[in-house]
């Protein structure tokens, strides 16, 4: 009896298993190529990773990259700075120009003399830290660069009366501004800070005070410095 034609005969079906085989094995070898070339990648990638990692001790931080470059910096600062302090003029923060006489307080901070003893009277304390200043401070300041003996283009110098006797000579700029009024005769009274109060300088009488105490009046003059000798006691307070 002949097999219904959708039967595969025995023959066909060893054909049948023998194309799906040579498939298979056709499929395999393309396959392969590309497994291996993959594999190659990786390993290179792993290659080069670990090239990176070990050239740059691992993955690049731009914080760290920032940090690098200012420390950096500063080094390279230092040394050609090195410690020495900046030069030039101190800058007072209370009267916002060059120091006059500047004067170091304990906590470092610096002002010109007479500012700095405006604020001491006043608080006894730092003006810009609040730390507080030695009650002896004003008899033995810590000056930053000793007052030398100044005296104006024509030779004078102005001096106010000490309280205990004797005179002391103005601080540069008050009596470069004295002279200035003095000189120009555009006036007899004319108000000026000192030590961070207003004073009424009248030169009609010669005399100073503060603007809210004119009882408390002292004498002023305008003298050659060598003719003052040992009546001068300082300049602005300072021995």
């Amino acid at each position: 009896m002949p097999l219904p034609p959708n039967v595969p005969t025995p023959s066909r079906r060893s054909s049948r298993i023998a194309y799906q085989r040579d498939q298979r094995s056709i499929s395999s070898s393309d396959t392969q190529p590309q497994d291996s070339t993959d594999s190659q990648s990786t390993q290179s990638s792993s290659v080069v990773t670990a090239d990176t990692s070990s050239n740059n001790n691992g993955p690049v931080d731009s914080s760290t990259l920032a940090d690098d470059l200012r420390e950096s910096r500063i080094t390279e600062e230092g040394a050609v700075g090195g410690t020495e302090e900046p030069r030039g003029p101190l800058d007072c923060a209370i009267c916002l120009q060059p120091c006059v006489h500047p004067a170091k307080l304990p906590c470092s901070h610096i002002f010109c003399f007479l500012c700095l003893k405006g604020f001491a009277q006043q608080s006894r304390r730092c003006a810009m830290c609040r730390t507080p200043i030695p009650h002896n401070y004003l008899e033995r300041p810590e000056l930053v660069q000793v007052p030398e003996p100044t005296s104006l283009e024509n030779g004078y110098q102005w001096f106010y009366e000490g309280r205990n006797g004797g005179w002391w000579r103005y601080e540069e700029r008050m009596s470069d501004e004295i002279e200035q009024n003095y000189a120009s005769n555009a006036k007899d009274v004319f108000e000026t800070l000192i030590c961070g109060e207003v004073y009424v300088v009248d030169l009609a009488q010669m005399i100073q005070f503060p603007k809210h105490h004119p009882s408390r009046s002292r004498k002023i003059k305008r003298e050659l410095l060598e003719q003052m000798g040992r009546q001068c006691k300082g300049v602005a307070g300072i021995h």
